[in-house]
């Protein structure tokens, strides 16, 4: 290594104006590399890792006129910054996750790491209970039919359930048709995806059917799924009074589509 000191003093603790290097300057493991007056800004290799320390009050800059790039050994690019542009961070050098000028850009799926986790949307505060979207899930399910004084049995040549949640709403579809069914009582549909609210009012499916007797004088049927429950129970609406379960049938196809929540 050379040395060339311009301006300064030599002796017993040499003190330089300006140092210019010409070869490598070694430091061996342990010594720091202090900068500043009161030497707030220390590198130091311990011989296992590098750390960089800033202990001054002010802040740290890293300035570039064009890319700066975190790189792993390999060349692999962690984090890119290009001004004026964007910020770019990267796994296994492939854009994740990149700031535009609307705000950011996701490359894949964002997965929440811990239970009760979301998109809390309290920035544009209501009213409501709850600002987080915590759920999105889409599904199948296997919904039955079943008698309320005793359950029964049936040949089924449909069974058929899907589902999106979305938060606490459950979207279902269900298509069923079945023949030769033992139950007795009134028709109930059992298996939803999900437990309904524990309070609350009832919610409504459209129902649409082949073959399924409605009471006399029905001038509306439904599905409604009750509180606290996985369970439709079919229900027949008379004009000018309340509605009442629709009775067990042998043999029906029934669709049913809606709503209820979770």
């Amino acid at each position: 290594m050379t040395i060339k000191q311009i301006g300064g003093v030599f002796g017993r603790n040499p003190e330089f104006n300006d140092v210019e290097v010409k070869g490598a300057l070694d430091l061996p493991d342990g010594v720091i590399a202090s900068f500043g007056d009161n030497k707030d800004f220390q590198i130091i290799h311990d011989g296992s890792h590098t750390y960089l320390t800033d202990g001054g009050d002010g802040n740290v800059y890293f300035r570039t006129n064009s890319q700066f790039n975190i790189t792993a050994a390999n060349g692999a690019v962690g984090l890119q910054f290009n001004p004026g542009v964007n910020v770019s961070l990267r796994h296994n050098n492939v854009p994740v996750f990149t700031t535009t000028s609307e705000g950011v850009a996701v490359t894949g799926n964002v997965k929440m790491s811990n239970a009760g986790g979301g998109i809390d949307f309290s920035a544009t505060s209501g009213t409501g209970t709850s600002e987080l979207f915590d759920d999105y899930e889409e599904g199948t399910f296997t919904p039955f039919v079943y008698g309320t004084s005793s359950s029964g049995t049936a040949t089924y040549t449909g069974q058929t359930g899907v589902y999106t949640k979305i938060g606490r709403a459950v979207h279902v579809k269900i298509g069923i048709g079945y023949t030769g069914h033992t139950g007795t009582g009134n028709l109930e549909i059992g298996n939803l995806p999900f437990y309904s609210q524990s309070s609350g009012p009832w919610s409504s499916l459209t129902l649409n059917s082949s073959d399924l007797s409605f009471p006399a004088g029905a001038v509306q049927v439904c599905g409604l799924v009750k509180s606290s429950n996985f369970v439709i129970t079919l229900a027949a609406v008379f004009d000018g009074s309340t509605g009442s379960a629709i009775p067990m049938d042998a043999a029906a196809g029934i669709e049913l589509c809606g709503t209820y929540f979770a």
